[in-house]
């Protein structure tokens, strides 16, 4: 089954290119990986060709929300003849910028150094009401999932391999690249019932241990 929350639209790139305005669409802030774009780009009331690896579309996306935020991201091309080419939006990017975005197509030609733009147009992204009410019921699924990896750092911690324990707890619960959201780092403390740089220091005292007691 596929769950997608799909908006498709023309883009024109005439020179007499009406304004696309707001795009016609409800996503909120948690429509994870199912916010999707899709968009036929025409000129002159005709698609425009997408030649592989020749014609680049780029879409670009800034929150009105005071950050300073502004996204410059490729867009997927699903259909060269046909000039239709699709976005969705990310997790940890644009689904992070509740409320008004502006956007604008970007087609760049790189073997000539050309480039066009399209009009603006822009959407409205949507907090959920469990974001609004300060997602305070995400943690009991967020403690869950976490709890269900214990086991695996349990086993490291018996097998006294303490460098892997610490390494398990860093990739499990903080992952790996992303911001991490304030409900796991309190599912985090939850498990383990002190703060990670404690919990590390800890680590650290029992690993010299070992050392002293000519352990691995």
């Amino acid at each position: 089954m596929t769950l997608v929350k799909n908006v498709n639209c023309k883009i024109d790139i005439s020179t007499d290119a009406g304004g696309l305005g707001a795009l016609p669409v409800t996503w909120f802030d948690q429509d994870i990986n199912t916010a999707q774009f899709t968009a036929q780009i025409v000129r002159n009331g005709e698609p425009v060709m997408l030649p592989n690896g020749l014609a680049k579309p780029y879409l670009t996306i800034v929150p009105v929300d005071g950050t300073g935020t502004v996204f410059n991201v490729p867009m997927l091309i699903l259909d060269q003849t046909n000039g239709i080419v699709q976005y969705t939006l990310r997790k940890d990017y644009e689904l992070k910028h509740p409320g008004e975005n502006r956007c604008q197509l970007i087609l760049a030609v790189p073997s000539n150094q050309t480039q066009v733009i399209s009009v603006e147009f822009s959407f409205i992204l949507q907090q959920t009401l469990l974001e609004r009410l300060g997602g305070t019921g995400k943690l009991t699924d967020t403690t869950t999932a976490v709890q269900d990896k214990t086991s695996l750092i349990t086993d490291a911690y018996d097998d006294g391999n303490w460098k892997a324990l610490s390494k398990r707890i860093s990739s499990m619960i903080l992952g790996s690249g992303t911001e991490t959201a304030p409900e796991l780092l309190a599912a985090r403390t939850d498990i383990f019932g002190t703060e990670y740089g404690t919990l590390t220091e800890r680590l650290d005292a029992i690993e010299q241990f070992q050392k002293k007691e000519g352990r691995k």
